[in-house]
């Protein structure tokens, strides 16, 4: 038989020690069986905490909180729909261009706004043919509220010289906002783009071609803009008024596919150039008249 006999009891905490010759319990070993259990639990909490702060870096930054403000956008339905109260500055931001045109100005819209809110430069750099649309039009960025003197035009050869030009001017104090158009781009390109965004406050967003939004990426949200038809005014007949056809506002559709710590959605957006500002298109009033049938019944 053992010189002593280890009883657990499941009704009390710590085991009891018996010895052979039946004197009472001995609590032998108790500090080695009975470690702290709070600080044990505290140890475990702090390193799961250092892990979740490790992911959340590789995968592109804080997913909650964010030091920076956000870029409301003008439309309560989409800055109060995402999880930041507007566009999260600071972060990368990946556009997909349905129309370039549409995208582009969507992009300008943008950086015109951060421009002035940071009093900055915009860095905008452009690969050959990614987009198909023509260099940027100086009238074109006016439009939407940015100053051509304000924007630095960088004409890059290919992907990889885009995605330095962006990364150094992301590292650059005096600029405010950097947009790059961009065809190919790895999850560990965009990733780099986002730590550099984060870590210095400078906003990103980087323009794709249609037909990319299925490719991995670490930017926080992702949109697909293009234009949606403006229905054209017609006359009593219901022939469509060619006076007025061409007058109808510029129009958007703004899907945001992904949202990081957020959920997606779509809407239907107008500009409107006497205010400068996006507005939700009013479906109502762009509704073709249901037709209406007139006589006696019998």
């Amino acid at each position: 038989m053992p010189s002593d006999l280890r009883i657990f009891d499941r009704a009390s905490s710590p085991p009891t020690v018996a010895p052979a010759g039946g004197d009472k319990p001995a609590r032998a070993g108790l500090n080695r069986i009975s470690r702290p259990i709070a600080q044990r639990e505290h140890a475990d909490h702090a390193a799961i905490e250092r892990l979740r702060t490790a992911v959340r870096r590789i995968e592109g930054g804080r997913m909650v909180a964010h030091d920076a403000p956000a870029l409301a956008l003008g439309v309560e339905a989409i800055d109060t729909h995402l999880p930041w109260g507007g566009l999260a500055s600071g972060w990368l931001h990946e556009v997909v261009a349905s129309d370039a045109g549409m995208a582009s100005a969507f992009c300008a819209l943008v950086c015109a706004r951060l421009a002035d809110d940071d009093g900055g430069t915009v860095l905008w750099c452009e690969g050959a043919q990614v987009l198909d649309a023509g260099m940027l039009h100086a009238p074109g960025l006016m439009r939407f509220g940015l100053d051509p003197a304000r924007l630095i035009y960088a004409r890059t050869g290919r992907d990889a010289e885009t995605l330095w030009a962006m990364e150094e001017g992301l590292r650059t104090a005096s600029i405010a906002v950097v947009v790059g158009a961009v065809l190919d781009a790895s999850l560990t390109q965009t990733r780099r783009l986002q730590l550099a965004a984060e870590e210095h406050g400078v906003t990103a967003l980087m323009l794709r071609p249609a037909g990319v939004g299925t490719t991995p990426s670490a930017a926080v949200t992702r949109w697909r803009i293009g234009p949606v038809p403006a229905a054209a005014s017609r006359d009593g007949d219901g022939a469509p008024n060619a006076f007025t056809a061409g007058l109808a506002p510029l129009r958007w559709r703004m899907e945001l596919f992904r949202c990081r710590g957020g959920i997606p959605g779509t809407w239907d957006v107008e500009w409107r150039d006497e205010t400068r500002d996006l507005a939700l298109v009013a479906p109502l009033c762009d509704r073709p008249a249901a037709p209406t049938q007139f006589g006696a019944t019998g």
